[in-house]
């Protein structure tokens, strides 16, 4: 997620390839099972943005999503 932030913040990023992202915190917030680490979940996010808004963002620096993760991620 730190790849995220920062490459919606930064003016050099001309291209994010993001693998097993998170798809979205409302995601989280509506399921009763979620298997993130709270150090990924920001707290009051949701008044201000979610990741759908960033990566929408990210479209224009040529934005690449690999097998996205929601809520629960597939055991490894």
């Amino acid at each position: 997620m730190a790849a995220t932030f920062a490459a919606v913040l930064s003016d050099q990023v001309k291209q994010v390839t993001l693998k097993n992202a998170l798809t979205s915190y409302t995601e989280i917030a509506e399921s009763e099972h979620y298997n993130w680490p709270l150090s990924m979940l920001l707290p009051n996010v949701l008044a201000k943005f979610d990741l759908p808004d960033c990566y929408k963002e990210l479209k224009s620096k040529n934005l690449r999503r690999i097998d996205p993760w929601g809520a629960e991620p597939p055991s490894r």
